[in-house]
């Protein structure tokens, strides 16, 4: 796969040697010098671009996915604003504007930007996402638990969507909705080993042991060998005064690790 990478680099160079204004193939070039990892390159090339034409939204969406990717928050936001500035219905920039926002604890800034967004995409799955997390941020439960549903309904395997919701719940203490929506999810995607956790800590909490422990053992399977799963359950037992069934996860473990 390297190798291939050099050889379209090189291919690109050399077409851009031909056309040295083409901030089409320098953009191009660039997007290949970040798949290699050559970040800083990547970075350049796209300053350089926009050098000769600010106005190219190509080459400043990448340098702001650039920036983003390497954590410089504070100049990706800058170029993402730049892009919305030059095309304000582009969907890219309007959500990472919005997430920066949001990790910036900017959260009306945020919320504003993703209503932008839906404006533009009401089906937007991360958008959707993204607005119903801020919402919760800023403590509007009722709005961002009907926006996670939305976010089900476009996608019900979206399994974040499944544990914020659940946890929202939790927080209003809606504990029976927050389990119901655990066990939906379940039912879609048994092999969840978050959402199983989660759902067995929520039933343990409203001691519910005997529904709590089916849960551990189904994930302890889906997630065999899983060595905080295997201690999760133990320590269940060894709570729960059953020492027999504790050392033989205790045993179970060992056998799968010998050397713990």
């Amino acid at each position: 796969l390297n190798g291939k990478l050099d050889e379209a680099v090189d291919e690109m160079e050399k077409a851009l040697g031909f056309d040295a204004q083409s901030t089409f193939l320098a953009t191009e070039l660039a997007g290949l010098y970040s798949e290699k990892g050559n970040i800083q390159k990547a970075i350049l090339i796209c300053e350089k671009t926009l050098a000769v034409n600010s106005r190219d939204v190509d080459a400043r969406l990448l340098l702001a996915n650039l920036y983003l990717n390497s954590r410089n928050y504070q100049d990706a936001l800058r170029e993402y604003l730049k892009v919305t500035e030059l095309e304000p219905r582009n969907p890219e920039a309007l959500l990472y504007t919005g997430i920066l926002y949001g990790e910036a604890k900017d959260y009306d800034k945020a919320v504003s930007t993703f209503r932008m967004l839906l404006t533009i995409d009401p089906d937007h799955l991360m958008g959707n996402y993204y607005l119903a997390k801020t919402l919760s941020e800023v403590q509007q439960y009722i709005t961002a638990e009907a926006i996670y549903k939305k976010t089900l309904a476009l996608k019900s395997g979206f399994e974040p969507a499944a544990l914020e919701l659940g946890r929202l719940l939790e927080k209003q203490e809606k504990n029976d909705q927050a389990a119901e929506t655990y066990r939906a999810y379940i039912n879609i995607n048994p092999h969840s080993v978050n959402v199983r956790l989660k759902l067995a800590d929520l039933l343990l909490k409203l001691k519910k042991p005997e529904e709590a422990e089916k849960e551990l053992r189904e994930t302890l399977t889906w997630g065999k060998g899983s060595r905080e799963i295997a201690y999760r359950l133990g320590l269940f037992y060894l709570e729960s005064d059953r020492y027999e069934k504790a050392a033989e996860i205790i045993r179970e473990l060992l056998n799968t690790n010998p050397d713990d």
